[in-house]
């Protein structure tokens, strides 16, 4: 019996020694298995810290949900605002073509008087001129009138004869000058006095008898 009691005890302590490197395998190859599964904890734990960190406040919250309640009142405005940037767009096109339009007709008005205003100083001209050469016009038709009327004695001519210029220049004392405003002199019938197609007839007598022909005057 003495005998085996060694071989017992050397048999019990390989069974102990294999229970306890079976126990070890089983534990490492479950450690391996854990393993996994705790890198996996770790970061699951490191985004839930970081989602925790990314979480925002209750007053943020708030203030965001009140700003969302004031949006359909903010794109109400925006949207009134256009509206009414678009009228006003119209409205200024609106009054920039008006604008146009006064601003054509104003320039035609100004166009228009100072037309007139032309007008009007050629015709002050004109009219200086026809008052500063009347004498002058006037002393040349008393010249011609008196020629006539001793063109009409000499020749025993009786009224409404009409001489021509050849016939009574003999009668001039010298040539009669031109009308300075530009007139044409007509000698007319005998007993109608000479007259110019500006200043009229001499001393104030009637314009020349209708269908007179005007007397070219040379110098003229």
């Amino acid at each position: 019996m003495k005998s085996w009691l060694p071989w017992i005890v050397a048999v019990a302590a390989l069974a102990g020694a294999y229970y306890f490197f079976s126990v070890g395998q089983a534990r490492e190859a479950e450690l391996a298995q854990l393993r996994p599964q705790a890198e996996e904890v770790k970061r699951l734990q490191a985004e839930l810290a970081e989602l925790k960190q990314q979480v925002v406040p209750a007053e943020e919250l708030a203030r965001m949900r009140k700003d969302l309640e004031t949006l359909p009142r903010l794109r109400g405005e925006i949207n009134q605002l256009r509206s009414q940037g678009k009228e006003l767009s119209g409205n200024l096109q609106a009054a920039q073509r008006a604008q146009a339009v006064q601003q054509e007709v104003l320039s035609a008005e100004n166009a228009k008087l100072r037309n007139q205003s032309q007008q009007s100083q050629e015709a002050l001209n004109r009219l200086a001129q026809i008052q500063s050469s009347a004498p002058a016009c006037l002393g040349g038709l008393r010249a011609l009138e008196v020629a006539k009327t001793l063109w009409a004695a000499d020749n025993s001519k009786p009224p409404g004869s009409v001489p021509t210029f050849d016939e009574i220049k003999s009668y001039l004392g010298q040539p009669v000058a031109a009308c300075a405003a530009g007139g044409d002199y007509a000698l007319n019938a005998v007993g109608t006095p000479a007259s110019c197609s500006v200043h009229g007839s001499a001393a104030g007598f009637p314009a020349a008898a209708p269908g007179t022909p005007p007397l070219p005057v040379p110098g003229k």
